[in-house]
């Protein structure tokens, strides 16, 4: 894998696999190019979403200006994933995340549906998801998608054998051509996950396997954001701001979200302006000032970002991910030193608790300066390509330092097996960012096409 900045165009062909046929071949071109803080930054381009708003076009200067609707729709991203990330109360998104892309789908083909229609046939698609059971798992797995395993993957494939059969049933109604496409998008962005993996990118974690033990959220970072959550959002926001019908039922699925993770009830919307959104959310102001990425927005909403500004603002959340695992590291070493004997570790739960309360508000901070970079980037990409998304930053260290301390809060012999689940990978993750390594292995996934062979750095 090329340590300089460049672009490569990558083919994966994808083997018949579990209950899933063969799609062919698909292919990518990932751009690399490090960041001020030492940590690289891959882009990959030609997804198979649509692009969404084309990409504006550049004054005599070289500055861009992102329209209102641009930036309202980086800064719900950032709002919402805030919310399904909270440390305190991380928030299962896999679910809700495929309904509404499916929603937006099904507007993007059919823009006057009903939105009592299109909430119908969620309802329904929801209700199979719940009530989907693992043939190869005993009964005492239990029902829905966690029946099919604890991560990612497992969980993943379970949900797209759901969708592929919904979406033939007569109770799909008006929103089943949607659930087909969806699942395919899916499906490909799985592959295209697994081919940065298998050329020697990687943050511990195997294809759409980037998430712990147990579900922790959304992670930034991991290929599943970049390529399906990230984008089914965007998507959401797009379809929202462009059809009310539309907005009435993402904004069903999705502000629940954003109350049960901001621990809020101020309104908030799809269709919300920047200023609208910033008072539903005051951590976005802040992280737009000084304090944060220090830009300043024009008076209609819009963004205009001089020459060589969205590197500025790379670089400016980069720092921001640094300065928070800096100062984390320490407490965390403190806090495990705390718990001495392994075999009988001490009760830490109050203190980890107190850390975990004081350093929430420079995560949030962070963690939506990242997330609104990451909204902008279609628009303001290194290749100008409206689909261009980062696919690794230095956020995984700070976001999965923080979720230690969550995982020590709670006073209770799995946490703890747990929270030394995450020390691995934390130390996997520092070592995958900042220290060459080489080794190679072969990665694969339950009952999806394996990842081809892949050397890790």
């Amino acid at each position: 894998m090329p340590r300089e900045a460049l672009s490569q165009q990558i083919l994966v062909s994808a083997s018949r696999g579990g209950a899933h046929p063969a799609v062919g071949s698909t292919s990518a071109v990932l751009t690399i190019k490090p960041t001020a803080n030492g940590a690289a930054t891959i882009w990959a381009a030609s997804s198979s979403r649509p692009g969404l708003t084309p990409l504006v076009e550049r004054a005599a200067d070289g500055s861009v200006t992102v329209p209102a609707s641009g930036v309202a729709s980086a800064l719900y991203e950032a709002a919402y994933f805030q919310a399904v990330d909270n440390p305190k109360a991380p928030q299962h998104d896999l679910v809700n995340v495929l309904l509404a892309d499916v929603a937006a789908q099904v507007y993007a083909t059919n823009p006057s549906a009903s939105a009592d229609a299109v909430k119908s046939g969620l309802a329904a698609l929801k209700t199979a998801f719940a009530k989907a059971t693992n043939p190869q798992a005993p009964a005492s797995a239990g029902k829905g998608l966690p029946s099919f395993g604890p991560t990612l993957v497992p969980q993943l494939t379970g949900a797209l054998g759901v969708m592929t059969a919904f979406a033939k049933s007569s109770g799909a109604g008006v929103v089943g051509p949607a659930v087909t496409a969806v699942a395919k998008s899916v499906y490909d962005a799985y592959l295209k996950t697994s081919i940065a993996t298998g050329i020697g990118f990687e943050t511990g974690y195997a294809g759409f396997s980037d998430r712990s033990l147990y579900d922790v959220g959304d992670l930034t970072a991991s290929g599943f954001h970049a390529l399906v959550s990230g984008p089914a959002i965007e998507q959401a926001v797009a379809c929202g701001q462009a059809n009310p019908a539309c907005a009435t039922v993402e904004d069903s699925l999705l502000t629940p979200v954003i109350h049960t993770g901001l621990g809020t009830t101020a309104a908030i919307s799809v269709i919300q302006t920047p200023a609208q959104l910033q008072t539903a959310d005051p951590t976005l102001k802040t992280m737009l000032s000084n304090r944060g990425l220090n830009v300043n927005l024009n008076s209609d909403g819009s963004l205009t970002v001089p020459s060589g500004g969205f590197d500025a603002m790379l670089t400016a959340a980069g720092n921001l991910n640094v300065s928070l695992t800096n100062t984390a590291a320490p407490v965390v070493k403190h806090l495990f030193a705390a718990q001495g004997d392994p075999a009988k570790p001490a009760d830490v739960s109050d203190q980890a608790n107190t850390d975990l309360n004081t350093i929430l508000p420079p995560f949030n901070l962070t963690l939506t300066g990242t997330l609104f970079d990451n909204g902008l980037a279609g628009r303001l990409s290194l290749k100008g390509s409206t689909d261009s998304k980062p696919l690794l930053d230095g956020s995984a260290v700070s976001q999965d330092l923080v979720t230690l301390f969550k995982a020590v809060s709670v006073d209770d012999t799995t946490d703890i097996t747990v929270s030394a689940d995450l020390v691995g990978i934390f130390v996997d993750i520092y070592t995958a960012q900042w220290v060459t390594r080489s080794r190679t292995s072969l990665a694969s996934s339950p009952r999806l096409p394996p990842a081809p062979r892949r050397m890790r750095r």
